[in-house]
C-alpha cells in the first residue's frame, strides 16, 4: 500500500517537473510569452501581484507601499507604490509649485514592463521642469475608471494641468457592460447604463469584497502556482489567449497586414460614453489646461498605413477642440519616425517598450504648449 502511494507520488512529481521543464524551455526560446515565476514569497500576499479591486470608487488599484516583481521573456522589471498606491514616488498634496501635470491612464501610462525611469511620465519629467503625478494602472482600466479616479484620488493634488491617455484598444471595451458580463462578471468595475447624457453609473458586482479581485479572496495557492511554476502560467496565458478571440483585444501583437482597429470600428454607443466620461473629467478640472492623446497599437500603425488618419481620431480631435481641449496624434508621428514599428512595443507583448516610451515622450516635448518656455 506504501508502495503504491510513493510510486504515485513519484510519478505526480515526475510529471510536474517535466511539465516545468518543458514550459520552461518553451519559454526560455521565445515561443510563447509567458509570465515567468519570480520565486518571490512576497508576491503572493496581493491578488495579481501588484494589482486588485482595492478602490470603492474606480476599483482596480495598487495597494500601498507595495513591490512586486513582474517577469516576462522580454522584460525583468519591479514595481514599486507609494502611499496611494501609484507606481510614482511620494508626492505631496500641496507643492511647492504649481505647475504640476496629473496624467490619467492605464497600463501604458503605469509603465508596463518598463523601468520607473524608462516610462513615459518618468522621462517627461526628467526632461521638464514638472513633476508628472502617475496615475496608470493595468487591471482593465478604461475611461469610466478615469474620471472616477480624477474625481475622488488625483483632483485632490495640486496641478495645473491634465495628461490624458486614451487606449481605444481596450478602452471601449472597459467601458462596455455587456463585455463585463462576459469578461469581468466577477469582478467589481463600474460602467454606465442608459443613454447619453442621461447615463447611470453602476458597479457590476455591487460589493467590493465580492470582487474576486479583492485581496479578502485571494487564494493563496493561486498566488504560490503564479509565483513558483511555469505551467500555471501557462494556463493564464491560454486563458487570455481565449479572452483576445472573445473581445478582440489587441495587446498581444498584431502580425496580419489589415488588422481590425478600435480606431476604425467603434460604435455611436462606444463613443458617447468615452465623450461622456471626458466630459465628467473636464468639468472637474474646472481652469485647468487638459490634453489628450490616443495610444495606437502596432495594428493600428499598420491600418493607419493603408486607411489614413482614423475615424476616432477625426471625432475626438473636434470634441476636445470644441470643448478647448487638445488633442495630440502620436499615429501619424509613429508611422513616419521609422518603418520598424515593431520597436515601439515590447517583442513578447503589445506595450510600448523603453523605445517607444522615449519617442513619445520627445514628441509630446516638441509638441505641447505646456512644456514650451520650460
Amino acid at each position: 500500500m506504501h508502495k503504491n502511494i510513493l510510486l504515485l507520488f513519484a510519478s505526480l512529481l515526475f510529471c510536474f517537473l517535466f511539465s516545468e521543464f518543458t514550459v520552461f524551455l518553451v519559454s526560455e526560446l521565445s515561443y510563447l510569452p509567458l509570465r515567468r515565476p519570480s520565486y518571490d514569497f512576497k508576491s503572493i500576499d496581493f491578488v495579481g501581484g501588484f494589482w486588485g479591486d482595492i478602490n470603492p470608487h474606480f476599483g482596480v488599484w495598487h495597494k500601498s507601499h507595495h513591490q512586486y516583481r513582474h517577469i516576462f521573456p522580454c522584460f525583468d522589471v519591479v514595481y514599486s507604490s507609494n502611499s496611494y498606491g501609484a507606481r510614482d514616488i511620494e508626492r505631496r498634496l500641496v507643492s511647492g509649485s504649481t505647475d504640476r501635470v496629473i496624467v490619467l491612464g492605464d497600463s501604458f501610462i503605469e509603465g508596463y514592463g518598463v523601468q520607473y525611469d524608462k516610462r513615459l511620465t518618468s522621462i517627461l519629467e526628467d526632461r521638464t521642469t514638472k513633476e508628472h503625478l502617475n496615475f496608470g494602472t493595468s487591471g482593465d482600466f478604461g475611461t469610466i475608471q478615469y474620471w472616477l479616479q480624477y474625481k475622488h484620488l488625483a483632483k485632490k493634488y495640486q496641478h495645473n494641468s491634465i495628461l490624458i491617455s486614451i487606449f481605444p484598444g481596450n478602452d471601449f471595451t472597459d467601458n462596455n457592460i455587456e463585455h463585463g458580463r462576459k469578461i469581468h462578471s466577477d469582478r467589481y468595475r463600474p460602467y454606465l447604463v442608459g443613454d447619453y447624457p442621461d447615463y447611470e453609473l453602476i458597479y457590476y458586482v455591487d460589493d467590493l469584497t465580492k470582487s474576486i479581485g479583492h485581496p479578502s479572496n485571494q487564494s493563496y495557492a493561486k498566488g504560490f502556482f503564479r509565483e513558483f511554476t511555469f505551467s500555471y502560467n501557462l494556463l493564464g496565458y491560454l486563458k487570455i489567449l481565449l479572452r483576445t478571440k472573445e473581445n478582440n483585444s489587441t495587446l498581444i501583437p498584431d502580425k496580419s497586414d489589415r488588422p481590425n482597429s478600435a480606431l476604425y470600428e467603434f460604435s455611436d454607443q462606444d463613443f458617447l460614453k468615452m465623450k461622456f466620461t471626458l466630459e465628467q473629467i473636464i468639468n472637474e478640472a474646472r481652469n485647468k489646461k487638459i490634453i489628450v492623446f490616443t495610444i495606437p497599437t502596432l495594428g493600428d500603425i499598420k491600418r493607419f498605413d493603408v486607411d489614413g488618419v482614423p475615424p476616432l481620431n477625426k471625432k475626438l480631435k473636434r470634441f476636445l477642440e470644441d470643448n478647448n481641449v487638445l488633442y495630440i496624434d502620436i499615429l501619424s508621428h509613429l508611422h513616419s519616425y521609422t518603418k520598424d514599428w515593431e520597436k515601439y512595443y515590447h517583442s513578447c507583448d503589445g506595450h510600448w517598450s523603453e523605445f517607444g516610451n522615449l519617442i513619445i515622450a520627445q514628441y509630446l516635448i516638441e509638441n505641447l504648449p505646456i512644456y514650451k518656455g520650460q
